[in-house]
């Protein structure tokens, strides 16, 4: 079965990873036995350092060809989208004439893709399937011409699918559709497993980018509520972003350097080294569309502390962790004391398992391939 895979960019440590999940999951199709090509236009400003213009490339099995115009805020959400159609046309009208045309068309964040650029080949037989994954869908704030978009494909690709059950039924708030919508969670890295050793003390963890909707300083206001007299337990903070410094004084205010740790932003190996070494994830974020590092610390075998706008909601099993309100810090006070407290109860082996039967990439790669033949 021959694939294309339309991400958003093609990622570099330079480009923000732009189109890191579109790759990962083009290369997880790819190792499962299909023929992938991934494509993506990138009209971002010139400030994002990459090579201009058309690039093509082999990487791992899968064929890439990448569009960079360094076009930026110049135009508007109406003229980029023409822009996009024309680039998008350019890159698939070489791969036909390269590899032959394809058998499915794989969309990801389809409210950004004009739905000519697939139309034309879902009408010589090819099979369009759409992945959405954009936070503004969740929070029902598309402009007109991305509403468009997404409404094309809802009614007339072949599958529709999202990540979560929060963003299908916005996808349905927003469309008024009623065709049934899949929802294809996101992959978990190899890299996350468990780890062996033991360590003293009590750990918890948060990871994401420092933005206020994640509210990471509630969290670490909360951590120190509950803990400062308890100086075995501790917090590690990884990621970097507009919130650092008022998070870094918050934990200087309360005198808390030595139970909370701001680490910034690491690599995904050194991310999947604190994750295996801690006892369990927090998250209090108010908007998610699905929540990467939850199922990162399930694969580690870790409970979570997690919000309802997180994949936990999909899998409501106490055994999995603790749901905690995102608009009252008391309930994470709380959660944060019962893990902590109970934290015995949880089964590092029937977590782990659970996240490879459901996040695994051959239980992904399966139940995206069961769609293409569908």
């Amino acid at each position: 079965m021959k694939v294309w895979v339309i991400g958003r960019g093609y990622p570099t440590a330079k480009s923000d990873m732009l189109g890191s999940f579109e790759l990962e999951q083009a290369h997880m199709l790819s190792r499962a036995g299909l023929e992938v090509c991934y494509l993506a236009v990138d009209l971002r400003s010139i400030r994002r350092r990459r090579q201009f213009g058309f690039l093509s490339r082999q990487e791992a099995g899968v064929s890439i060809v990448t569009l960079n115009l360094p076009i930026g805020p110049l135009l508007s959400k109406e003229a980029r989208n023409k822009l996009y159609e024309w680039a998008m046309n350019r890159l698939t009208a070489y791969l036909n004439n390269r590899t032959g045309k394809p058998d499915v068309i794989h969309v990801h964040y389809p409210s950004l893709v004009p739905y000519s650029v697939v139309e034309k080949w879902q009408k010589q037989g090819t099979k369009i399937v759409a992945t959405e994954h954009w936070t503004s869908v969740q929070e029902r704030c598309l402009p007109p011409v991305y509403l468009e978009n997404l409404t094309n494909y809802v009614n007339r690709s072949d599958a529709m699918c999202c990540v979560g059950s929060n963003l299908k039924n916005a996808i349905i708030e927003l469309t008024g559709t009623e065709r049934p919508i899949y929802i294809v969670p996101n992959v978990v890295n190899e890299l996350f497993k468990p780890d062996t050793q033991s360590h003293e003390g009590f750990r918890f963890i948060c990871s994401g980018r420092l933005v206020p909707v994640k509210q990471f300083d509630t969290i670490v206001e909360s951590f120190i509520d509950v803990f400062q007299n308890e100086k075995k337990v501790s917090l590690t903070v990884v990621g970097d972003g507009e919130e650092f410094k008022k998070i870094q004084a918050i934990v200087q205010k309360r005198n808390a350097d030595d139970q909370v740790h701001l680490v910034g932003a690491v690599s995904r190996q050194k991310m999947a080294d604190y994750m295996a070494e801690c006892d369990a994830l927090v998250v209090f974020s108010r908007l998610e569309t699905f929540c990467v590092p939850v199922i990162e610390a399930w694969a580690c075998g870790k409970p979570v502390i997690a919000t309802d706008t997180t994949v936990l909601a999909d899998n409501p099993d106490e055994r999995l962790g603790v749901l905690a309100d995102s608009q009252d810090p008391e309930t994470l006070k709380n959660a944060l004391r019962k893990i902590y407290e109970k934290h015995a109860a949880y089964d590092p082996g029937w977590i782990r398992q659970y996240a490879v039967d459901h996040f695994s990439e051959k239980a992904v790669s399966r139940r995206l391939i069961d769609i293409y033949k569908s």
